[in-house]
């Protein structure tokens, strides 16, 4: 194979890895509601009725949702006798904070059941079984919504009377950060928890993905510059390519200033404080290896295999188009 098609395969590969990324990285949702892990005592079902009648009653209710992690469990379909493996949350309050494509899933509907595609293919080998029951823990369940998650997830209303509910989902208010929305939460309430920090996936996801399209807007500037300089004499050519190397230069300049945000929180009080930065990120790293440890939920997982995919997709890219250009410098 002579060097220009290898460096034609080399960039339609890179193409190819860049659109896989873009496809992944479009599916990354980011979550509105803010989780927290509850220390001490846990909230049994009386204590959490009770606030979430309490915020129904308010001017401005804040939207609350409590979960109890049960594990793994066996599913079943006594017609089809097929069973699987599911994990089991109950919930109680609104749905929609544990995943927004949970909607309609009423609150007192405690015989209706969530679940994942998967599961559905498994148990029924159709996801059109809205409707059908669920045998689990010696109690029928009804389909109420199929969803397309990845992992095979039963979602159920809690309703048993010993229910003691280890996290909770709360979603800001507008103008409220998620921090002070679960902080002010906690203390009106009398209860002590950890909230989760969630870090910003889509944006790290998006200043990766950006590397082979940055590269490529090099390439075009640098072409473009040369053949403004090499088109002197040619005015109509001249300012063409000088108009093209603006449109790039441009074209950066606002992506840079509308994604790029640097973090206040990043920013030290006093510049003459050398030790922030070091401390900052021995906390980072330590939110990070907390977050990663605890249990999470179907979106917070999707959200990090899709982050992993957009990633390993882009650097292919980018790798790539390097090794086109390499072609490109042997052939010269």
């Amino acid at each position: 194979m002579t060097g220009k098609k290898k460096k034609w395969v080399l960039w339609i590969c890179a193409g190819i890895c860049f659109w896989r990324g873009v496809i992944s990285y479009v599916q990354i949702r980011e979550n509105e509601s803010v989780s927290l892990f509850f220390t001490g005592e846990y909230p049994d079902r009386n204590q959490a009725l009770r606030i979430l009648e309490d915020e129904k009653q308010k001017e401005n209710p804040i939207d609350v949702c409590f979960l109890l992690d049960k594990g793994m469990h066996t599913a079943q379909v006594k017609t089809y006798e097929r069973q699987q493996s599911v994990w089991l949350c109950e919930i109680l309050g609104n749905a929609a904070l544990y995943d927004e494509y949970i909607q309609g899933f009423a609150e007192e509907d405690i015989h209706g059941c969530v679940i994942d595609k998967g599961t559905a293919y498994a148990l029924f080998g159709s996801e059109n079984v809205i409707g059908s029951e669920i045998f689990l823990n010696g109690k029928t369940y009804m389909v109420r919504q199929i969803f397309p998650w990845k992992q095979p997830v039963m979602i159920i209303h809690s309703h048993n009377k010993e229910d003691m509910y280890s996290r909770m989902f709360i979603r800001p208010q507008e103008k409220e950060t998620k921090k002070d929305a679960a902080e002010a939460f906690l203390l009106r309430q009398g209860l002590s928890g950890n909230i989760v920090r969630e870090f910003p996936v889509k944006k790290i996801a998006f200043f990766v993905l950006m590397l082979f399209p940055g590269m490529l807007c090099c390439d075009l500037f640098l072409l473009a510059d040369r053949e403004r300089k090499e088109n002197r004499e040619n005015k109509r050519m001249y300012y063409i390519w000088m108009g093209a190397s603006c449109f790039v230069i441009v074209f950066f300049l606002c992506w840079f200033v509308t994604e790029m945000e640097f973090p206040a929180e990043w920013i030290p009080g006093k510049w003459s404080d050398f030790s922030f930065w070091s401390e900052k990120w021995n906390v980072t790293v330590a939110e990070i290896k907390n977050f990663l440890m605890l249990p999470k939920t179907v979106m917070q997982a999707e959200q990090i295999l899709l982050t992993i995919k957009t990633v390993s997709y882009s650097f292919g890219a980018f790798l790539l188009y390097l090794l086109g250009e390499r072609v490109i410098m042997r052939e010269k």
